[in-house]
């Protein structure tokens, strides 16, 4: 169970912690100063993305804070010329 204070005039919400290949289904339930609403009927389910190994290949410092990274996956180093 995931929950999440959200301002009433949001429209999305960014939900970690989800594991990398599995799948998901989203209700949602309104509160307000009368009360709790019943969840809504459950979403299609959605699937995340399977996490990607991949090599950096530069790095440049872009600012005091942030730093540039160049990368690839490793899929993309496969030589497939026979």
């Amino acid at each position: 169970m995931y929950s999440s204070n959200v301002p009433h005039n949001s429209r999305s919400l960014k939900v970690e912690g989800l594991i990398p290949g599995e799948s998901y289904t989203f209700r949602i339930m309104a509160t307000n100063d009368r009360g709790n609403s019943p969840y809504s009927a459950a979403s299609t389910a959605v699937s995340t993305l399977l996490a990607r190994e991949f090599e950096v290949i530069t790095t440049a410092l872009f600012n005091m804070t942030n730093v540039l990274l160049r990368a690839r996956t490793f899929s993309e180093n496969v030589n497939n010329s026979g």
